[in-house]
């Protein structure tokens, strides 16, 4: 008899999703960056201090092609003008609960150009995952709170427990 993944398998799965997020979008590999995320997954950025400024909830229309279409055009302009990104993720906290899964993180983003290096954005993302019928752990909820934004409804105000 075969048993499914263990837990520590499934914590290590989805601490690679997290990882392979950051570094795909950073090389603009947006195609694989968007099969990160389930077909009907919602994405939103809360704007803190940094990149939307007023604590507004920046939301992408919902699913995947569309969420990957607001990133490419949000990260490709600053590509062509020679900025290039770095996601730096912190070591997530992660709730299982079967074939689905929340975690939250920090994050870090350098922009570098060929004269400077500054950090461009902090914060935190609080997600859901699920596993798909492949048996991969994809997006279904993104939230990315900038330092200094508010909670949207429905975020995690703090990290899982155990």
């Amino acid at each position: 008899m075969t048993s499914g993944p263990s837990a520590q398998d499934d914590r290590e799965a989805i601490e690679r999703t997290i990882t392979l997020y950051s570094h795909l979008v950073d090389f603009g590999r947006y195609d694989e960056w968007g099969d990160l995320f389930t077909e009907d997954a919602e994405a939103a950025t809360v704007g803190g201090i940094q990149v939307w400024g007023d604590g507004s909830p920046q939301r992408t229309p919902r699913g995947r092609q569309a969420i990957v279409d607001f990133v490419r055009g949000n990260v490709e302009p600053m590509r062509e003008k020679g900025v290039h990104l770095m996601h730096m993720p912190g070591k997530p906290v992660i709730e299982l609960d079967g074939d689905s899964a929340r975690a939250w993180w920090t994050y870090v983003v350098v922009a570098t150009t060929a004269d400077s290096i500054s950090v461009a954005a902090t914060g935190r993302y609080h997600t859901e995952l699920v596993r798909g019928s492949d048996g991969r752990w994809r997006f279904r909820t993104r939230t990315c709170v900038e330092t200094g934004g508010p909670l949207p409804d429905g975020a995690l105000r703090e990290p899982p427990g155990r």
